[in-house]
């Protein structure tokens, strides 16, 4: 190289990729196999976690586990009872006894969307907040670029509540 030729420049993409892969992960997404959760479920397995659904039907969260299998992720489905602390103790523990640590936790259990007309009128954006979207957001927040970010709320809401 010579004092007139650029330096290389770096390979953002690669950069970026890096930054944002979950590869080593486990995350467990509890109410998983929901519009939401199976949107959470696929980008966090996308971004190369190890994922565990779970729920209270065993069926539902299978289902989901063998679909994310079949496109080459590491996953499993596994029952859950929210409303139960064993429930919820064992099912930890079987997701690290499955993949050896955990280290993202998402909870979709309980999600609704009650009254939507009503609060359809009140978004400034003028629609609802996607699954893929909310994956997108938890994806960030789960990776190596939200290092620096502690004790935020996320709102993703449209604009519906502006500080």
């Amino acid at each position: 190289m010579t004092a007139d030729s650029p330096s290389p420049r770096p390979d953002y993409a690669r950069l970026l990729a890096d930054q944002a892969s979950l590869r080593g992960r486990t995350a467990f997404v509890a109410g998983g196999y929901g519009g939401i959760g199976e949107a959470i479920a696929w980008g966090l397995a996308l971004a190369g976690a190890r994922v565990a659904v779970a729920g209270r039907s065993v069926a539902k969260a299978e289902a989901l586990a063998s679909a994310l299998g079949a496109a080459g992720h590491d996953a499993f489905g596994l029952a859950m009872d929210a409303h139960s602390t064993e429930s919820i103790r064992a099912a930890v523990d079987a997701v690290a006894a499955r993949f050896g640590s955990l280290d993202i936790l998402v909870n979709c259990v309980g999600i609704q969307r009650e009254q939507r007309q009503a609060l359809l009128r009140q978004i400034p954006v003028g629609r609802f907040c996607e699954p893929e979207e909310f994956a997108h957001a938890v994806r960030f927040l789960a990776s190596p670029l939200s290092g620096f970010i502690t004790g935020e709320i996320l709102d993703l809401n449209g604009g519906l509540l502006m500080d």
